[in-house]
């Protein structure tokens, strides 16, 4: 979508450039007033330089604009959206694979790690959804308020260990990840910029 945009630009730049220099060359007449021709010529270079540049900052935007990748944690689906019914219970579950983002998380290029997903919990899960590998952790145990069902909850995302845990859930219970986001640490170790 944002490539779209790029390149929307720099055609519409493009195209005013090409509209300019064919009003330039109406107005200078069929005399071709040497001075004002090459005014003209040098007004082109000049625009040909910028719509250069323009394609080079385009290219490099399109670059720096692909999105990191995701790792799911490689927990379950539900058999039925939002509810824990028609799967072993005593684990944690992503509500709704086709209407929701899967559990997991990713790393942007500043450091910034971002949590995503909606999951519930089906009877008595471990506290912990996953645990996220070092130079995806926090630089200490970070604590975050996030929606759910039936209410918000809080969120733990251990430094020591990288565990994503809601807490006060009850089976059944769902919470979203999405919106979670930190610095990792320790910066300059394990991936971490």
């Amino acid at each position: 979508m944002r490539n779209r945009g790029a390149r929307a630009q720099l055609v519409a730049v493009a195209a005013a450039l090409l509209v300019f220099v064919v009003v330039q060359v109406a107005s200078a007449g069929p005399s071709g007033q040497s001075a004002h021709s090459s005014a003209l010529r040098a007004k082109v270079k000049r625009l040909n330089r910028q719509v250069s540049q323009l394609a080079k900052d385009v290219a490099a935007l399109k670059a720096n604009q692909a999105p990191p990748p995701v790792t799911l944690v490689g927990i379950g689906n539900v058999v039925n959206a939002g509810s824990c019914s028609g799967v072993p219970t005593g684990h944690w579950y992503n509500v709704d694979p086709s209407g929701s983002t899967l559990a997991g998380f990713y790393r942007d290029r500043q450091g910034r790690v971002f949590l995503q997903g909606t999951v519930i919990r089906c009877g008595g899960a471990p506290n912990a959804i996953f645990n996220m590998p070092p130079g995806f952790r926090p630089a200490a145990q970070a604590y975050f308020i996030a929606d759910g069902l039936p209410n918000s909850f809080e969120v733990a995302v251990g430094g020591a260990t990288g565990a994503v845990a809601p807490l006060g859930m009850a089976s059944g219970a769902t919470v979203s990840l999405d919106g979670i986001s930190f610095r990792c640490s320790p910066s300059g170790s394990d991936g971490c910029p």
